[in-house]
């Protein structure tokens, strides 16, 4: 909650006329008349230098607790009043999950970015041939999205990304991460890949991790300066099967881009996929909550995505004329 401007102009006004008072007091035992004709009687020069330093001291103390304390106190008002309104609607243990979950997030994700590439068995990775069962292959994940901070000024905060460490093969080295780049919005890169990637992937949990030296600071989203994550990873899925993908942070359309942006681009290449159907869906019971299919190969979301809520890469065994008679 913001003063408004009328509040703000009262305050001025105030603190100007104190201040002044209090730069007269201060004067006024310089001024050789008054010292004249006082004299040192009572310790008045004393006297009338405290009553100015108490009126600079006032004037001080009301700006500081205009500006910060007085604003903090009504916020907090404010969000009690909010919290004892919301949950007369929903059980109380309802509102205080979203309200912890959801109301005080940190950051927010925008316009994020997902390009899909499929390996099935015997198809070459690294200069390799995958040796999977034919239930098994292998999916290239190349993602990027914007970081905002959701605070009025600036922070530093941790992003942390895993791979499904539980689908593991050692011929390949499969799940892994490949490589994380961060950019700044003054397009100052910073690339962790080959040996410089252990730096922030733990091989052993399959956690990639950009902490503490390595932590990244945003700017509110007011600024609308986004920091941009990109990384690659791979990991084995079913198929037939699902991957899924659980949002940590909120995702939101990009303060910078158009009402009709996308807040989520999923797309994947049609190579290696004579065999294999393709969907993306989040399993909402809201149609307003569904990817709308592009193409066969690409899918765009247009909502909002809350912490926890998810979207699965479906793969099926693609139909042919004799299986679907």
């Amino acid at each position: 909650m913001k003063m408004s401007f009328n509040v703000y102009r009262y305050l001025l006004v105030n603190s100007s006329v104190a201040f002044i008072i209090g730069v007269i007091f201060l004067c006024i035992p310089k001024i050789p008349w008054f010292n004249d004709f006082l004299g040192d009687i009572y310790h008045w020069q004393e006297i009338m230098r405290d009553i100015g330093i108490a009126f600079l001291i006032a004037v001080v103390v009301s700006l500081i607790f205009e500006l910060n304390t007085r604003t903090k106190a009504e916020r907090h008002k404010m969000s009690g009043v909010l919290q004892t309104v919301m949950s007369s609607f929903v059980p109380e243990s309802v509102w205080n999950e979203v309200n912890r979950e959801i109301l005080h997030r940190m950051v927010a994700r925008c316009n994020l970015k997902i390009d899909l590439c499929l390996y099935q068995n015997g198809e070459i990775i690294d200069g390799k041939p995958l040796d999977l069962p034919n239930t098994h292959a292998v999916l290239n994940i190349k993602t990027s999205y914007d970081l905002y901070s959701l605070l009025t000024g600036s922070c530093e905060v941790d992003v942390i990304h895993f791979l499904d460490q539980h689908m593991k093969t050692g011929e390949n080295d499969f799940p892994r991460f490949q490589s994380v780049k961060v950019r700044t919005d003054k397009n100052k890169v910073q690339e962790w890949t080959d040996e410089s990637l252990t730096e922030v992937y733990d091989r052993q949990t399959g956690r990639l991790r950009l902490t503490g030296k390595h932590g990244v600071k945003l700017r509110s989203m007011n600024r609308k300066s986004p920091v941009t994550i990109e990384f690659e990873r791979y990991e084995i899925v079913n198929t037939p099967g699902l991957y899924t993908l659980v949002m940590p942070e909120m995702v939101v359309p990009s303060p910078i881009g158009s009402d009709s942006s996308p807040t989520i681009c999923v797309q994947i290449n049609p190579q290696n996929l004579s065999n294999v159907d393709i969907n993306v869906l989040t399993w909402f019971s809201s149609s307003d909550h569904e990817f709308k299919k592009i193409s066969n190969f690409e899918w765009k979301f247009f909502g909002v995505m809350l912490p926890g809520q998810a979207f699965s890469i479906v793969l099926k065994p693609k139909l042919t004329a004799s299986s679907s008679v």
